[in-house]
């Protein structure tokens, strides 16, 4: 038996609100990404102009912004070279400086060998986190974090961090990166920074323990402004972000074996009634490109059931066999995803794409094999499936609406399901209304 009338419309609008949400979110990421907020520009002619900035909230430096001088004004984008600089209402200040850039890689991708590439001289935008004698400023390419010092009066200079690696020696102690080498990691820049702030020597000490992180150094860079008896401004600091709440609604699931052996499991149309899911849910924001990034997690009950039957007739035996076979399935399944969220006002709709790790807690199936041979009829009672897995990964993908604490999601996942039986496969997907609540 398939899906009943009731199922077969609940998918309708289930996948109805999943199209609109993906619609919505991506008209409004086309249409609605213009966020013209209060600041001023520099001119080549060092004239500071008022003026309304499309604020994209960068992550990575701009290579380029847009302005107007009025509400109704003609929108101009300027490159690096048409302006000094510009800052924001929201205190972020980018400034037009020639620098040298370090070409070595991040973490993620390090070189081999202890090699430096050249680094490339280029006129870019970069980003003031402190301001004072001593000016740390930020520029972000894409793949990796520049910091630069700069005293008053003088270029900005490049605060080093690179990595490498290095072939090893034989060591039954030494870290593998991979095999036969290992990381190493040059920091360069605390160097730098005890010949850079040589005349305030209480902060010897801080800088052993400087990370090469934003916020570490921007602590740094104030504390010996104050030591240097200097005015120092500090860039707003914009954090990651961490709300819960509470997650659940209703679920459909489909379940289906594939199998040469077993064709009582492959062969039978399993009905699955409405089940329902309940959790709770944890979003960590990532800070900046204006709050659409975002990790999603949640933690939910996740039971449901199938049931079916399938016949089978075997001639030469003059026998029939109808199976009749149920699950019964309680999991707990432990959510991550990435989500991004359009930047608009109010109702904020969004796209989740990530994994599910499902694991079954508490499980039961039964089989009833009912035999008729002529005149003889015999039932056999045994189990469906019987090796289960305890774990079971998942994709998923979902779309939804943020309206100020509130939210309304579609979900949809695909599985392994739980036989355990080299056999015997099993495939599980799930559709589920979400219906969520955040207390912060």
């Amino acid at each position: 038996m398939g899906p009943s009338f009731f199922q077969y419309y609940f998918m309708k609008i289930l996948t109805s609100i999943l199209a609109s949400c993906l619609l919505c979110c991506l008209s409004l990421n086309s249409f609605a990404q213009k966020n013209f907020s209060e600041g001023y520009y520099i001119s080549n002619q060092g004239d500071t102009v008022r003026c309304l900035i499309n604020d994209r909230n960068w992550l990575k430096n701009p290579e380029t912004v847009q302005l107007k001088l009025t509400a109704s004004g003609e929108v101009v984008t300027y490159q690096v070279a048409d302006i000094k600089g510009f800052g924001l209402a929201t205190g972020d200040v980018y400034v037009r400086e020639e620098v040298s850039i370090d070409q070595t890689k991040n973490k993620i991708n390090p070189m081999l060998g202890n090699i430096r590439p050249e680094p490339i001289t280029d006129i870019v935008f970069l980003r003031i986190l402190v301001r004072g004698k001593a000016t740390l400023l930020l520029l972000d390419d894409g793949e990796r974090q520049h910091f630069y010092y700069q005293a008053e009066g003088h270029k900005p200079e490049e605060l080093l961090l690179s990595y490498y690696l290095k072939e090893n020696a034989y060591s039954r102690s030494a870290p593998q990166w991979s095999s036969g080498t290992s990381l190493v990691t040059q920091e360069k820049y605390r160097g730098q920074l005890v010949s850079y702030f040589m005349d305030c020597p209480v902060l010897q000490d801080k800088i052993k323990r400087a990370r090469y992180t934003a916020n570490s150094l921007s602590d740094l860079f104030s504390k010996y402004n104050s030591c240097a008896d200097n005015q120092t401004t500090i860039a707003p600091r914009e954090q990651i972000k961490i709300s819960y709440g509470l997650v659940g609604g209703p679920t459909m699931v489909n379940l289906r074996f594939i199998s040469d052996f077993r064709k009582d499991l492959a062969g039978t149309n399993f009905e699955t009634p409405l089940s329902y899911t309940a959790g709770v849910s944890l979003n960590i924001q990532l800070p900046r490109n204006r709050q659409k990034w975002s990790i999603q997690n949640d933690l939910r009950w996740k039971p449901y059931k199938a049931s079916g039957k399938f016949e089978e007739s075997r001639p030469g035996a003059y026998e029939h066999r109808t199976y009749t076979t149920e699950f019964v399935i309680n999991c707990i399944g432990l959510s991550s995803m990435l989500r991004y969220q359009a930047a608009s006002s109010t109702i904020k709709p969004y796209i989740n794409v990530g994994i599910a790790n499902n694991f079954n807690l508490k499980s039961r199936n039964h089989q009833t094999i009912h035999i008729a041979r002529l005149t003889v009829e015999e039932i056999q009672k045994g189990k469906g499936v019987h090796l289960y897995r305890s774990y079971e990964p998942a994709a998923i993908f979902g779309a939804g609406l943020n309206f100020y604490q509130a939210s309304v999601e579609v979900r949809g996942e695909t599985g392994s399901a739980f036989a355990g039986e080299k056999a015997v496969v099993s495939k599980k997907s799930m559709l589920s209304l979400l219906l969520g609540y955040r207390f912060n």
